[in-house]
């Protein structure tokens, strides 16, 4: 939940980041945009191997279930393999 919150937020103020960058000349949007490019491009290596980790992560959790009781939890099955526990 709170990374749903956390990406709102971002998605909030990248809207009001547009909106102010439009106030701007053509020319200075142009020239931020192609810096924006050349970093993403010097840094795509680093980018793209945090990207990997965060997918690597987010496939280990998606299997995990919460149930109604904040104290149980149960993995989804896997290759014929159920498992459920209870956290204390």
């Amino acid at each position: 939940m709170g990374s749903d919150i956390a990406a709102e937020e971002i998605a909030k103020a990248a809207k009001v980041a547009f909106e102010e960058s439009q106030l701007l000349p053509a020319t200075v949007r142009i020239d931020a945009l192609a810096k924006i490019k050349q970093q993403l491009q010097a840094n795509k290596a680093e980018i793209l191997a945090a990207n990997k980790q965060d997918m690597e992560v987010q496939h280990r959790f998606s299997r995990l279930k919460i149930h109604d009781d904040p104290h149980t939890f149960s993995l989804l099955p896997y290759q014929g393999s159920t498992s459920r526990g209870r956290c204390r």
